[in-house]
């Protein structure tokens, strides 16, 4: 079927090869309407597609209105939302990864990044549905605070399953910085109890108990 205006072919719908086939020639946009608006925008240029909007895409896929994307693979199975890229035969990409199951534990929301091998992801941030987070490598938190607890619920507690050190000046371009631990305060504030310089002279503010030999 060919659609034609003032005599020339704008638009097109056949079949070939076992696919059906709709849409503008050559530098014409195909759009499609419902209700008596339009509802998507196909790029003549680039074949973006603009939902919810006539202009064209940006990017590969442009959403003009509010989003819900609902991912529901089979029951017990694993969901996934992949987001990367292809070039020269090549496939890099990450992951984000759902499981939900009857088991409050077994369900879990994952962050996978590409690890540099070929079509391979690895787990980085790993969330349950027991409010349990597993993080896979090292964090930084540039802004220095970590508070841990809930105010009159519950208590911070840090823990290793091996050796636990700590360290400071880790740069070792200063020689007045120190370890310090305060009451009734945050985030270096408070009442001073007790301080290690770096030479590794201390200072207590109260008592000091020792015990054994």
């Amino acid at each position: 079927i060919l659609f034609q205006y003032g005599g020339a072919t704008k638009g097109l719908s056949y079949y070939n090869s076992g696919t059906m086939i709709f849409g503008g020639e050559s530098g014409i946009p195909t759009r499609l309407q419902a209700g008596g608006q339009y509802g998507l925008h196909i790029d003549a240029t680039n074949q973006n597609v603009h939902i919810g909007g006539t202009s064209n895409a940006t990017y590969k896929l442009q959403v003009s209105g509010s989003v819900a994307l609902d991912v529901m693979p089979t029951h017990e199975s694993e969901g996934i939302i992949r987001i990367g890229r292809y070039d020269a035969n090549t496939s890099r990409y990450n992951d984000i990864k759902s499981y939900v199951s009857s088991t409050t534990a077994s369900n879990y929301l994952k962050f996978c990044l590409h690890n540099g091998t070929t079509n391979n992801v690895v787990d980085v941030l790993t969330l349950k549905g027991d409010q349990s987070a597993t993080f896979a490598g090292t964090a930084t938190i540039e802004g220095g605070s970590l508070s841990l607890g809930k105010a009159d619920t519950a208590s911070g507690h840090i823990n290793a399953y091996e050796v636990m050190t700590f360290n400071i000046d880790t740069d070792n371009d200063d020689t007045t910085r120190y370890f310090a631990w305060y009451n009734n305060g945050a985030d270096g504030s408070g009442t001073e109890l007790l301080k290690i310089l770096e030479t590794g002279d201390a200072t207590f503010a109260g008592i000091l108990t020792v015990q054994g030999a």
